[in-house]
């Protein structure tokens, strides 16, 4: 009788999913963040300050191969497609092509900054957004990126409490003794990434 309610408890969990067993707050988030790399689709907006000096980086992804990039910063902006070996950037002159250039990446890894470096993370009060209702979380963070500067700070973290995607994420802190924050805000919209023409 005891193994027989043992069986039963075990596959009720299973048939409930993962939404029946207690997920901390960084489980959840590096769920979100693996599920956000596995999406085929993908849009993402970095707005990024430090200093007096400010970044929008705009990120368009179709798996397996295809990117775009638009970076914006003092007036002043650089485009890049990558489709497969092909990369095409925008010049004064219009659209140039290269077999050598490598594929752009965005400006952070999220699987990289969130698995070590994000540490007493909380779950705050949720909130509403155009998505639906986001879980937030709140924790430390510190990391120091291939160009050396040295950043720490808090991080929010929202997950859609439905979907469970990443949706966004809030830092405030500094970077190399200097003031500095970013807003990263993601989109699934099937939106495919095309040539120029």
């Amino acid at each position: 009788m005891k193994s027989h309610l043992i069986t039963m408890t075990l596959f009720a969990l299973a048939s409930q999913g993962s939404s029946a067993i207690a997920q901390s707050g960084i489980d959840v988030i590096l769920a979100a963040a693996a599920q956000e790399e596995r999406a085929t689709f993908k849009q993402a907006e970095l707005h990024y300050a430090v200093g007096d000096k400010e970044f929008i980086y705009q990120i368009r992804r179709q798996l397996p191969d295809r990117v775009y990039v638009r970076i914006q910063s003092e007036g002043q902006s650089q485009e890049t497609i990558a489709i497969g070996t092909t990369t095409y950037f925008r010049t004064p002159e219009g659209w140039q092509t290269t077999t050598l250039v490598p594929l752009p990446h965005g400006p952070i890894s999220l699987a990289d900054l969130l698995s070590d470096q994000y540490r007493n993370v909380q779950e705050a009060t949720a909130v509403q957004s155009a998505n639906g209702i986001q879980r937030k979380f709140v924790g430390e963070i510190e990391w120091t990126p291939a160009h050396g500067l040295h950043n720490e700070g808090t991080l929010s973290v929202l997950v859609g409490q439905v979907d469970l995607r990443l949706r966004a994420l809030h830092f405030e802190g500094r970077c190399s003794g200097t003031t500095c924050a970013f807003d990263y805000l993601i989109d699934y919209e099937e939106v495919p990434v095309e040539a120029p023409m």
